[in-house]
Formats: C-alpha cells, sequence, structure tokens
C-alpha cells in the first residue's frame, strides 16, 4: 500500500473550501461529483457524500450502484470539487473496528440524512466504504 501523502489530502478539502467560498455552492462541504467509467467506456458522474477521519477522506456506496461497481472494477476514482478534479485510488475498508469509526463520522457530519441513507442502503445490498489514496498526477 502506497503512503498516502497529508498535504495531499488537505489540498483536497482546502479546493472544496475554496470552490465553496468561490461559487457560493453550499454544499460542496457535503458533496463532491464521482467521476467513473463504466465497462463500456462511458464516463458517469455521481453527487456523493464523504466524510474526513484521521487525515483520510472516506466514500460509502451500495453494492448495486453503476458507479460503485465502477469503483469496485477499477481500483480508483476522480473527484470534482470546483472546477478542480483529483484522482485516487479506492482501497476497500472492511475491518469492522474501522468501519464503526468511519460510520460514526459519517452521522456526525451528515445527522438525521445518513440515517435515512442507511435505511435506504439496506435495500440495495447494504453499504461498501473505501478510503481514498491521492494518486500522482500525470
Amino acid at each position: 500500500m502506497r503512503k498516502t501523502e497529508p498535504w495531499q489530502r488537505v489540498a483536497l478539502l482546502l479546493a472544496i473550501a475554496a470552490a465553496t467560498l468561490g461559487a457560493g455552492i453550499s454544499d460542496l462541504d457535503r458533496e463532491v461529483v464521482t467521476l467513473t467509467t463504466d465497462a463500456d467506456g462511458t464516463l458517469r458522474e455521481r453527487r456523493i457524500w464523504f466524510a474526513e477521519l484521521d487525515g483520510s477522506l472516506f466514500i460509502r456506496t451500495t453494492p448495486r450502484a453503476t458507479w460503485g461497481q465502477n469503483v469496485a472494477r477499477t481500483g480508483d476514482v476522480e473527484l470534482r470539487a470546483g472546477e478542480q478534479t483529483y484522482a485516487f485510488a479506492a482501497v476497500r475498508v472492511d475491518a469492522p473496528a474501522d468501519l464503526d469509526r468511519i460510520h460514526e463520522r459519517f452521522r456526525e457530519k451528515y445527522g438525521r440524512d445518513d440515517w435515512w441513507a442507511d435505511r435506504l442502503r439496506f435495500f440495495f445490498g447494504g453499504k461498501v466504504t473505501y478510503r481514498l489514496e491521492p494518486l500522482p498526477e500525470p
């Protein structure tokens, strides 16, 4: 596993904050756009929630969501915050103790909305959690 530089995580969080202030879009602190590629090469965009814990970024999906299947298939995802796009390796988190802490962080950030989303995820096969590790710029 490649070591993630703290400055890369901070750069994304600062970009999200700057885009929020500059664009006047209040949801960027709550949501970010994911860019994944379907098996046929089609680009898929999806607005999702993210959380930061211990200097790492985390995203969640369901096994049935096409964008989540893309992440599982390719092992990567791009996040767009404002005009900036960042590439990440997506590392699945399966350790129960880690998942408990991550899900608690989502609950702190999104409150009752997260509680309702969990109820819906039950019908879509549960949730899959990924830790995002920044990829080097090309």
